[in-house]
């Protein structure tokens, strides 16, 4: 039973129930010692596990501060229940938002990236969402999307009834191993395993999915047979959207974490550069018949002809995608220069893709090892410039120390080759701490184009100064060196 208007719960005031369910209600409340309108969330008497959950999720959020993220303002208990008190959003939910259709390009890809900037949040303190579904994203009256429900996914989920059902109680999950909403689930979570930030970008691309096409990618007539549906089918083409938009939500989607945006950051810069508006329809040409003596009209239609070539040419060049910048990395502690991000866990990659922001690319990171083997994935992104470490297929050193490995520097040369075979337009740059002088880098260069005459005129050998005690790309003349290099290798604008 709702409790109703005017009941206190401590200093709050109720003013009406605005939604129930399993893990108990949500009210309308004010604040009567600040004055202000909250949102109130109380647990169902006795629901041990729901309160576990509910003190999980006010860890979680307490920690968080970011404008997409619903704000916790208390938590306490009620005659027995216990209870959180949450920023107040105006608006509605995107699932009710979703009920009248898709929504336009540019309003679902600004969503989409706001949503990932908060998943970034969250998941640089550790904290992954595991219930990404639009009725967890709400739409305020300012247009902003604000994502709520952090951590309940991760201890149960009531059964719902509609397009957000969810498939596991608490009682249940020994019995199917899941929880979470079905249809938004990725693979590795179906299959039972518990997944990584990684599973919130693939719940992010069917959300993204959605709200581009008014329906979800993958369905069926119950949960097993959306479930079955993740697991082993493609989504049918969004044939509508620019195809750099297709090629994003296609890589959130892949069935292989690894094969996906691995970072919520990384998504929502791929975000911010990609066009927000569908190609236009090409002009319609008008075939008309005029007679052989009518030289005039002839010279006209050619002419009209050449105009209109002349302008699909130019919306052609103005719906290109972006470039595709590739950078692989070793994720070995002793392969990362800058102390500070080595401590975090970061690589360098993270900190040129903090040198490159801005720029109209769309950067992809590739973490390597020994045992990477992923030409094929990588031949199959078309990047305009791969930008890798010397060492990037390195083995671990016990010692710690960054030495170099011969086989694995030989290793290097082969992959530029493979690549620049496959893609004969891609450029390609290398970095390192050694090679100090110009004349060992312009060497190293010349005795890889001997061997691999393919990538003459494309490789490019890039010094970070330090060696290996004070080298960083977090230095500002570093950071500029990088940028400049990287636009004028691409021939775009450094910004």
């Amino acid at each position: 039973m709702t409790l109703p208007a005017g009941t206190r719960i401590g200093r709050y005031e109720v003013a009406a129930c605005v939604g129930s369910g399993g893990m108990g209600e949500v009210y309308r409340a004010r604040d009567t010692l600040l004055d202000r309108v909250v949102a109130i969330k109380l647990l169902p008497a006795g629901e041990h596990a729901g309160q576990k959950a509910l003190e999980k999720e006010a860890r979680a959020v307490a920690g968080l501060s970011h404008p997409n993220i619903g704000t916790l303002h208390d938590l306490g208990e009620h005659e027995g229940r216990l209870f959180l008190v949450m920023e107040f959003i105006e608006g509605e939910t995107l699932s009710a938002r979703l009920r009248h259709g898709a929504l336009p390009l540019d309003l679902a890809l600004r969503y989409a990236r706001e949503i990932a900037e908060a998943l970034d949040a969250a998941h640089r303190q550790g904290i992954v969402h595991r219930d990404i579904k639009p009725s967890n994203v709400v739409l305020t009256t300012k247009a902003e999307a604000k994502l709520v429900d952090f951590g309940i996914a991760t201890f149960a989920g009531a059964r719902t009834s509609g397009r957000d059902r969810t498939i596991t109680r608490t009682g249940e999950k020994a019995a199917t191993g899941w929880s979470g909403t079905v249809p938004y689930m990725a693979p590795e979570r179906i299959r039972g395993e518990r997944g990584d930030a990684r599973a919130d970008v693939f719940s992010l691309g069917v959300v993204l999915y959605e709200m581009l096409s008014g329906t979800r990618p993958f369905d069926g007539d119950n949960d097993v047979t959306v479930a079955a549906a993740i697991v082993s089918d493609e989504p049918p083409p969004l044939g509508h959207v620019p195809q750099p938009v297709q090629r994003l939500v296609r890589r959130c989607l892949a069935k292989n974490p690894d094969d996906r945006w691995q970072t919520a950051r990384d998504l929502a810069e791929a975000l911010s550069f990609l066009p927000n508006r569908s190609p236009a329809p090409a002009p319609r040409l008008l075939r008309r018949a005029w007679p052989r003596t009518a030289q005039a009209g002839a010279v006209v239609a050619v002419v009209m002809a050449a105009i209109a070539v002349a302008i699909l040419s130019r919306m052609h060049a103005s719906s290109s995608p972006l470039p595709v910048v590739v950078l692989m990395d070793s994720t070995l502690p002793e392969r990362v220069y800058d102390p500070d991000t080595r401590a975090v866990g970061g690589t360098n990659s993270d900190d040129i893709t903090d040198a490159l922001r801005g720029l109209p690319v769309v950067l992809l990171k590739e973490p390597t090892s020994a045992l990477w083997h992923r030409e094929e994935q990588l031949l199959g992104e078309k990047p305009a410039l791969v930008m890798m470490h010397l060492s990037s297929f390195a083995r671990p050193n016990p010692s710690h120390e960054s030495d170099l490995q011969v086989e694995a520097v030989e290793r290097t040369r082969s992959f530029l080759a493979l690549i620049g075979i496959g893609n004969p337009l891609t450029r390609f740059v290398v970095y390192t701490r050694g090679f100090a002088t110009e004349a060992n880098r312009a060497a190293w260069i010349s005795e890889t184009e001997d061997r691999f005459p393919v990538l003459r005129g494309r490789l490019q050998m890039l010094h970070v100064p330090g060696g290996d005690e004070t080298a960083t790309f977090r230095d500002p003349a570093v950071k500029k060196r990088v940028r400049d290099l990287v636009a004028s290798t691409l021939q775009i604008a450094p910004g």
